[in-house]
């Protein structure tokens, strides 16, 4: 059996040349007559934009060179070995296809397979010598589509451990006894522990000890069809974050629809990122804002706080629904008894007016069929059938406005206390 290893290119695949049966590398390489040939690389021209695209051969290097940018990279492609190798379907015998990039991450390299570039720039196919002796020769054919692959649980605190899974997708193509004959080779960066026997599976269980953003990768071989799959990433808290989040405004009349979220945040390692909606704003904008048009309009924005310990702490912040002040939704008289819909109200108080200057308060009594819950302006209660909230003048307010909140429809009344 062959085990192979293998990274994407947006558009291309490079193979290299063959093998001999001692597994030492053929390089050969074919005069291209648009490519001009130098005896050594101290005497190429420098890579210039004029120059862009532009192939030189090597003749010390045995190979050519393209002008990429301001270098000039190696090109380890036999011009007539690429011309042959058209299809998708690379055949060898026992040996190792190589390609390198210095942009090679450290990764978990055990074992036969190799990984030369994980990164998204180039390929890299190694075949090595099945360390079982098998003779067989090995098809390879690339292919995509064949599944995902993530953590089952995410975040995860460091020190702890998660199951990666591989997801099939039946549309691919292949059976469900195919994926279960396939072979699956995981690859995890530094600080990552698999706890499997070696044994490789659809999934594994993995331990972190580092905190941060964790990534992995699986290659799936099904009979010589196989793809390389970026999982999507983990990510691993360090010190615990702790936060919440309030929110005021968001009247059209009276507030202009300007709604104020503010988060309020500590963790034992500094706090460095409020990053709302998506948007760092580093650690001293601890606020979002949001303008409302129309009474009715709802917002809620996301909020992800980051401390120095690579804790990245989902906050969840309060719906708010735009109010008007113009355009109450009920008009409540002194002692009058009013029926609301489970949900959220702006009631106005019309005998406020006749108050505004007074102390005093305003009781609330609202009764249902069922366990009530209700606020009223931010003051919460609940009861079996009945509720009542007492509100000081001074937070109701001169205008008489009020917002109330129920989880069932409830008749309420009003009373004043002077």
């Amino acid at each position: 059996m062959k085990k192979i290893a293998l990274g994407f290119v947006a558009g291309c695949f490079c193979l290299l040349t063959a093998c001999t049966e001692d597994n030492s590398i053929i390089k050969s390489t074919t005069k291209d007559e648009s490519e001009d040939w130098y005896a050594s690389l101290d005497d190429v021209p420098d890579c210039t934009p004029k120059l862009k695209g532009k192939s030189v051969a090597v003749q010390e290097e045995n190979t050519s060179f393209e002008c990429n940018g301001d270098r000039w990279v190696r090109n380890r492609v036999d011009l007539d070995t690429a011309e042959e190798s058209s299809s998708s379907s690379i055949n060898s015998s026992s040996g190792k296809w190589h390609l390198e990039n210095a942009d090679t991450p450290d990764l978990d390299r055990g074992g036969p397979i190799e990984i030369v570039d994980y990164s998204s720039s180039s390929v890299a196919i190694i075949i090595e010598d099945d360390p079982w002796g098998s003779e067989s020769s090995s098809s390879i054919q690339l292919v995509t589509g064949l599944g995902t692959c993530q953590p089952e649980t995410n975040p995860i605190n460091k020190g702890e451990s998660v199951r990666w899974k591989f997801t099939a997708n039946l549309n691919a193509g292949y059976k469900p006894i195919d994926f279960a004959k396939a072979s699956y080779e995981w690859y995890f960066e530094d600080g990552a522990t698999p706890s499997y026997d070696g044994t490789p599976s659809k999934s594994t269980d993995v331990t972190y000890t580092k905190s941060g953003t964790a990534q992995a990768s699986l290659v799936v071989n099904i009979d010589g069809a196989v793809e390389m799959i970026p999982c999507s990433p983990l990510q691993v808290n360090g010190d615990p974050i702790s936060c919440s989040c309030t929110a005021t405004g968001g009247d059209v009349t009276r507030d202009n629809g300007v709604a104020v979220w503010t988060a309020s945040c500590t963790s034992v390692s500094s706090i460095e990122h409020y990053v709302w909606e998506d948007f760092d704003f580093g650690v001293d904008v601890t606020s979002f804002t949001h303008s409302f048009s129309a009474k009715g309009d709802a917002f809620a924005p996301t909020l992800k706080v980051g401390n120095s310990d690579n804790t990245v702490q989902t906050v969840t912040c309060p719906t708010v629904v735009a109010t008007d002040a113009s355009d109450p939704d009920y008009v409540m008289e002194d002692g009058e008894d009013l029926v609301f819909p489970a949900g959220d109200h702006e009631v106005y108080l019309s005998f406020m007016k006749d108050y505004a200057s007074s102390s005093g308060s305003v009781y609330f009594s609202c009764s249902a069929n069922e366990p009530l819950e209700m606020s009223i302006n931010g003051v919460d209660a609940s009861g079996a059938y009945l509720v009542t909230i007492e509100l000081p003048f001074s937070n109701v307010g001169k205008d008489g406005f009020v917002s109330l909140s129920t989880n069932v429809e409830t008749a309420c009344w009003a009373n004043l206390l002077l």
